[in-house]
């Protein structure tokens, strides 16, 4: 539609050196994970989808701004939508950003933003915007999130820095360092075991990028189905530290940004990435006018937020920070060149994007479809809800939430094969203990010994802390008479440490006691 009517008014598209590197890295980005992943290209739909909806939402917001929707109102728009989060958050009523420390980090973002629309004699609307600003600071100290107030004063100092003299900045940079320093062992003593954790989450990262993949990455969305599978190999391989194994999680984050870029996209994706955001910042926030100044804070923001967190595993703080980038590249009118008019161009975007809103619509309302059939009760319902869920499996057969419920439904009643088939590409699309113990539990029900064996140990070095695991194989080893090997995870059991109490553990616990008791 956007298109349309810039063709109709004859308005000619002014393309700046940021797009050519957004429209690259983006594309760049596309093309890596389809070459990595060769033939198997589908597990890896879902990212390329979100990377050409980035795509879409960058050109859209550069045709839209300041043509059709000027800054201050495109300004006023992301506002009122952080407003209308912010209170379904505070009122537990939160459905747009389930994550609480994500949202924070959205909403650390807007605050510099948010700046830009204050004007003198005002007065009406310069109250209004620091009632919003109250609440987006209320609502990110309520959410707790230690990087959101880091980056809150990252933010707040690089730019006072920028307005200190350029004799004095040592001694600021001095005490900027002192102040961090500080806060960071405040922070880490509030909550030592989750800093702990990234570190750990860190060690076993930085073991990925290796050889090719170092160059040109795994495929963007690779740490979210896959980082599980290296945090098993970590165990594996000898790491038996009590402290590590109690930290070890269902990771789908490396907490870390630049590193997760360098895993997905490879040395050249980074060196794309870093390259267009020195374009953004080569002039500083000293030469820029006040609109440019807080846009590239707001950008700072989430960067500085994403080295401690994922940012950009998040849709709307990912879109938010295309939105940013095209904001600023419409007000950067130096070096601008404008792109010819070519029919061919529009019409090729616009059948590309009807093509693209067609599968999404499509995977949408499949999506609702299999939602409505888990609601189904299964004891009167079942011929209606094995129709919903075989008619929907073309379409959702690479989202991995999908194929471990459809994979589990299979199990359950009975088709052993097929649900093999579909567990295995859960695995695929998500590495958790979930689908490990779910994958191997099927295994154990078709009489494949040694196959269900090795799916409970992975789960149990995935997540050394986790008893259910050691449980799965504790009752397999009983079942096949393995008594010296059920004692052996009985012991593990009863042993290790209980990082959360629960009447399941319980339950597990007396389970393996009440054996040991008859087997001593």
């Amino acid at each position: 539609m956007v298109l349309v009517f810039a063709i109709v008014k004859n308005i000619p598209f002014q393309y700046h050196k940021i797009d050519v590197l957004v429209l690259v890295y983006l594309l760049y980005s596309i093309i890596s994970t389809c070459i990595n992943s060769a033939y198997n290209v589908q597990y890896n739909q879902y990212d390329v989808y979100n990377y050409i909806c980035y795509l879409f939402i960058y050109f859209i917001v550069r045709v839209l701004i300041p043509n059709f929707l000027s800054i201050n109102h495109a300004l006023c728009l992301l506002l009122a939508i952080a407003l209308v989060i912010c209170a379904q958050f505070i009122t537990h009523k939160n459905i747009l950003i389930i994550n609480s420390g994500l949202l924070a980090g959205y909403l650390c973002a807007l605050i510099p933003m948010s700046i830009i629309l204050f004007e003198r004699k005002k007065h009406r609307q310069n109250f209004i915007i620091s009632l919003g600003l109250i609440l987006l600071l209320v609502a990110i100290l309520i959410t707790d999130s230690r990087t959101a107030i880091i980056t809150l004063i990252g933010t707040a100092f690089i730019y006072f820095g920028s307005k200190v003299k350029s004799r004095n900045r040592i001694w600021f940079a001095g005490l900027v360092l002192i102040l961090v320093a500080g806060l960071s062992v405040f922070l880490y003593f509030k909550r030592p075991e989750s800093f702990n954790g990234r570190i750990l989450i860190w060690k076993i990262a930085f073991s990925i990028p290796k050889g090719s993949n170092f160059l040109f990455g795994k495929g963007i969305g690779y740490v979210d189905r896959q980082f599980n599978k290296h945090q098993e190999n970590y165990f594996a391989t000898g790491n038996r530290n009590l402290s590590e194994q109690q930290l070890a999680d269902d990771t789908h984050a490396v907490f870390n940004e630049p590193l997760r870029i360098l895993i997905e996209t490879g040395l050249i994706g980074l060196v794309i990435l870093t390259y267009l955001l020195f374009y953004v910042y080569r002039t500083g926030l000293i030469y820029d006018d006040q609109a440019q100044v807080f846009l590239k804070l707001s950008i700072t923001s989430i960067l500085i937020f994403g080295l401690c967190s994922y940012p950009f595993q998040s849709y709307t703080i990912s879109s938010l920070f295309y939105i940013l980038i095209a904001i600023f590249a419409g007000l950067n009118k130096k070096d601008q060149k404008v792109l010819p008019f070519r029919v061919g161009i529009y019409v090729s975007l616009f059948i590309c994007g009807g093509y693209f809103l067609f599968v999404v619509s499509k995977t949408i309302y499949a999506t609702k479809q299999w939602v409505n059939a888990k609601q189904l009760n299964w004891q009167y319902s079942e011929a209606k809800a094995w129709n919903i869920y075989n008619n929907q499996n073309n379409v959702l057969r690479y989202n991995g939430n999908f194929l471990a419920d459809y994979g589990q439904k299979l199990n359950v009643s009975g088709y052993h094969k097929e649900a093999k088939t579909v567990l295995n590409s859960a695995l695929v699309q998500h590495y958790s203990v979930a689908n490990l113990l779910n994958a191997g539990y099927n295994e154990e029900l078709m009489l494949n010994f040694k196959q269900a064996e090795q799916f409970y140990l992975n789960a149990c070095y995935t997540m050394p802390k986790m008893i259910s695991p050691r449980y799965y194989l504790f009752n397999l080893y009983v079942k096949n008479g393995l008594k010296k090997k059920a004692i052996e995870q009985a012991l593990i059991i009863l042993n290790a440490p209980i990082k959360v109490p629960s009447k399941e553990v319980d339950e597990m616990r007396n389970a393996v006691a009440k054996y040991l008791i008859d087997n001593g």
